[in-house]
Formats: structure tokens, sequence, C-alpha cells
């Protein structure tokens, strides 16, 4: 789905794409990324797609035009297939204010996008820095293993992380291969492993203090 093409002049040229992708929300929080847009534009040519519908669709709009950047945000709606666009994308922005492990984050880290994502509860951190916790206080972006984490709520330094991530090619190339990897974690058959352990291993626990074997089911 990835390989499909893409009917739409900005995919034809040069000019790096910011993508984003899901409901239009409040807690998905798209309003900090059109904010960031703002100063990703100022420092050099660049454009934001999103890519879903919700109830903040019009305010988000409005947003755009308040900001004088109505005319680099493309409003692509509901899309069947959403990957063709991301794949295409030079960054996946996620600023989302909580969520918990994102389809949509596996999805394109998936198709080799890199992701920059706010640090919020709890999703992104296990996704993208799995194991650890944050340290990084509210001014400092963590280059994490698989992505890229900003202080939530730190809006010029979302701005920054997309920004490395447009300019420096090594780095874009680094954080492609390694969301890939990331992503074949979340294969089927690994999956079913893991559950198979976990069952296993509380199949083979002795019952507790009391059990009689005798208890409803």
């Amino acid at each position: 789905m990835a390989a499909e093409t893409v009917d739409h002049p900005w995919y034809s040229d040069e000019i790096p794409i910011i993508v984003n992708s899901g409901r239009l929300a409040f807690e998905k929080n798209q309003a900090h990324l059109l904010k960031a847009f703002v100063l990703v534009k100022k420092k050099r040519p660049c454009r934001l797609v999103l890519i879903g519908d919700g109830e903040e669709r019009d305010a988000l709009s409005l947003l755009a035009s308040n900001l004088g950047i109505r005319d680099d945000v493309l409003f692509l709606g509901y899309q069947k297939n959403p990957f063709k666009f991301i794949a295409r994308s030079r960054v996946f922005a996620f600023p989302s204010l909580f969520d918990a492990q994102s389809l949509v984050m596996l999805e394109s880290m998936a198709v080799g996008c890199p992701i920059v994502a706010y640090d919020c509860p709890v999703g992104p951190r296990e996704m993208l820095a799995p194991g650890t916790t944050n340290t990084t206080g509210f001014d400092r972006i963590e280059d994490a293993r698989y992505g890229v984490l900003v202080p939530l709520g730190n809006i010029e330094l979302f701005a920054h992380a997309i920004m490395r991530l447009v300019d420096d090619p090594g780095l874009w190339a680094r954080y492609s291969r390694l969301a890939e990897e990331r992503a074949s974690h979340f294969n089927m058959q690994d999956m079913a492993d893991r559950y198979y352990r976990v069952i296993a291993s509380a199949a083979l626990r002795k019952p507790g203090p009391g059990f009689t074997g005798d208890e409803p089911s």
C-alpha cells in the first residue's frame, strides 16, 4: 500500500513534507503541530499534511489561516490508504497530549518515516525508547533509540526536532532504518510467542495459600 502512486503535486517536487495522521481531536493536539510548523517554515521551505478528520477540523483550519500558513497545510481528510502519503513524507510528527501504544506511530515506522513525538504519557516513550524513563526535563530533545522525543508542550523544541530531521540526511537515514527495525518487533509471530510464554509461565505457578482446586471457574 505504501508503494501506491500519490496523485498530488506536493509529492512530485523536492519540498519536504511533515505529516500527521489521526483523528483531529483535542487530545491529538494538532494545534501545537501547526504552531511548530510556523517556526519550521520561517527557517526553510516545507509543507504540512494532516490525514484524518474529526471535531477539531474547522478550528484547525481557522488556526492555520490565522497563523498565515493555510496555503502550506493540506487537510487530506480520511484516507483508506494513508501509508502512501506517510512513506513519501520526511517526518511523522506526533504531538499528542496523551496516548496509549499508538497504532499510527507503529504504521509510520513500518514504512520508514522517522518520528518526532511529544514525550506524553505513555505510548511514545514505550515505542521509541523502550525500557527508559523520562529524564530530560522541559528543555532538552532526546535522541531516543528509535526516534526523537520532545518534552510535552515545548513547541519550540518540537519545531527544532523536526528541522534536525529535515536538514540532516544522515540522521534521517538512521532513524528511518531504526523505525523499520522497531516496527518489526511487533510482528504477529513474535507477539504470539510472547503471549504463549506469559500463559505458560502462569500455568506453571503453584497455587496460592488457601487454594483447594474446588473454586468455581
